[in-house]
């Protein structure tokens, strides 16, 4: 196209781009957005124009629009067009500025330094480049200089100051975040453990909590922390009669130590309490074991004093043991439980395991409505280390577990979960996730393929809440630095990331959160199962289900409705 046009309708709007068919009944128009049908009758006029010139007004609109990447291809491929065009060199000028200052000003301090340099590079005489190079340079030097104090500062044990300056650097620098991450979360951790021994139990728990948002690798270390923070706290209330909240206190004391006898008692006491005797007995014989009373309801009391004795016994937080780090020789050993049948080389590891899939097993089950159960137990290989982890399940070496479902002539043969142990979140966080993919494909009868941004961000919602929150801190950054994915590169990739893969998982957690909250989970089910029929097409099957007319509607509400609940949170 050597020429820009400019149509003009009757209702006074205009169009910039280029007129690909002007007959009689109808003008054809390619514009930024797309290609566009009018009828005759509602063009006033057709304006023809410079093809150097439509770009250059082009590019400055979409700089107006605080698009400054898309102004310089835009006004880059006017340089092209016409290399002696002033106005075409000033605009790119202007909008390379515009592109580092934005940058700066969304605290991408790395990348606003190359945009700088790049700007110095084409016109090296620009006034401010250099004197604002300087800046950011010495920006990055005090940033550092604050990163080696909060380091020592943490060395020392002056906890409140370390946590206070490596903070700062942690909002101010987004390139510097994954580095401090553990860092933090391990000041958290140690500013948690004083707040224990002085006996404040709540503020313990919240830096705790901080320190997973921060970091969940961090778990192992706050395991026992935790628990006995919590449980002090459970002890507090539960004299008052709050059962409701001694629930759901023990619940979320499990999520983060699963395999704690006090918070499963405690549970059960909760249980009791309200009424629900029978979910009591369960949760008491969860902890004694043993042979299962023909009535649980009148054996509750028993069981009650049974498990009292335990807890007792075992201590309020669960203790370091060497026994989790064993790996038994020769072949796998085999645990069956009733949905699955658990391959492993450490006896307690697989306990932990089996009681961890069943518990998620049922949870999930229910909240799916699945209406019937898998015929073949579902197959879980806990491998020794994560070296033969990865030769076995062939998954990237950021991966942490696997869900397969194998196939033989094209039919269901069985579910397939590879995992290790040493995994940190192996019960807390692995083995739910797993089992929401298995169950996930088993209530949406085994589909060809389910788009991989839906299946994980189900997977995700089935893990701890102190998982969420890490994925929710990870979004709140990256949409405050202006780094988030596109949604439409998100919903169309069958295949995970190279990079910024953890931003992949917390934005597919969001999205399916967001489709959820719009209606209910049962219309998110039926969206997702018509999405994953072969040849089903995205902008014909969402609207059936929700009021968003395409992908890009999809994408801006979803944006919407983070913003707002992060301003809510």
């Amino acid at each position: 196209m050597t020429h820009g046009d400019v149509v003009l309708l009757r209702n006074g709007n205009e169009i910039q781009g280029e007129v690909l068919e002007e007959g009689s009944e109808r003008v054809v128009v390619k514009f930024p957005g797309g290609v566009l049908e009018l009828r005759k009758r509602e063009v006033r006029e057709i304006r023809r124009q410079p093809r150097v010139v439509y770009l250059v007004e082009q590019g400055e609109k979409q700089a107006r629009r605080g698009d400054p990447q898309g102004a310089i291809l835009t006004l880059e491929a006017a340089l092209a067009e016409d290399p002696g065009s002033e106005r075409a060199r000033a605009a790119l000028i202007t909008a390379k500025h515009g592109l580092a200052v934005w940058l700066r000003d969304l605290k991408r301090h790395a990348e606003a330094r190359e945009a700088f340099e790049a700007l110095l590079r084409f016109e090296p005489s620009h006034p401010t480049a250099k004197e604002e190079i300087r800046a950011l340079e010495e920006l990055q030097a005090e940033a550092a200089r604050e990163e080696e104090r909060g380091r020592s500062e943490l060395s020392s044990g002056d906890l409140e100051s370390a946590v206070w300056r490596l903070h700062r650097v942690f909002d101010g620098f987004p390139e510097r975040r994954e580095a401090l991450a553990k860092d933090l979360a391990a000041a958290l951790v140690k500013q948690g453990n004083g707040r224990l021994n002085g006996g404040a139990w709540q503020e313990a728990e919240d830096l705790y909590a901080k320190a997973l948002a921060m970091d969940p690798e961090v778990l192992p270390r706050v395991e026992r922390p935790f628990t006995f923070a919590r449980v002090r706290r459970i002890q507090e209330i539960l004299p008052a009669g709050d059962f409701a909240i001694v629930e759901a206190l023990a619940a979320g004391g499990l999520e983060v130590s699963p395999a704690c006898g006090a918070f499963r008692y405690y549970r059960a006491v909760a249980l009791e309490g309200q009424a629900r005797t029978r979910e009591a007995a369960e949760e008491y014989l969860s902890i004694t074991g043993g042979k299962r009373p023909a009535s649980l309801e009148g054996a509750v009391a028993r069981l009650r004093q049974e498990a009292e004795s335990i807890v007792a016994r075992d201590g309020l937080a669960p203790t370091e043991d060497a026994r989790w780090r064993e790996v038994l020789p020769g072949d796998y050993r085999e645990l069956l439980t009733r949905r699955f049948r658990i391959q492993h080389k450490n006896t307690h590891v697989a306990d932990q395991v089996a009681a961890s899939a069943e518990k998620a097993y049922d949870e999930t089950f229910r909240l799916l409505g699945c209406s019937t159960h898998l015929r073949v137990p579902i197959q879980v290989q806990v491998h020794p280390d994560k070296e033969s982890y990865l030769a076995t399940s062939n998954m990237a070496s950021w991966s942490g577990g696997a869900h397969l479902v194998s196939r033989r002539m094209g039919n269901l043969s069985e579910h397939r979960i590879y995992c290790f142990q040493g995994q940190p979140r192996l019960a807390t966080g692995v083995i739910p996730h797993e089992v929401g993919h298995a169950l996930l494909a088993h209530r949406l009868n085994y589909p060809p393929s389910i788009p991989l941004w839906a299946a994980e961000g189900f997977a995700i919602s089935r893990e701890p809440a102190h998982f969420h929150a890490y994925y929710r801190r990870l979004l709140a950054h990256a949409a405050a630095s202006k780094m988030l994915l596109p949604v439409k590169d998100i919903i169309a990739r069958s295949t995970y990331p190279e990079d910024r893969v953890e931003l992949f998982y917390a934005q597919s957690f969001s999205l399916v959160e967001f489709l959820i909250s719009l209606e209910d989970l049962e219309t998110f089910l039926r969206f997702l199962k018509a999405v994953s029929e072969p040849g089903a097409e995205w902008e014909v099957v969402l609207p059936r289900f929700y009021d968003l007319p395409g992908k890009l509607a999809f994408s801006n509400r979803w944006l919407g409705w983070l913003e707002y609940s992060a301003k809510r949170e």
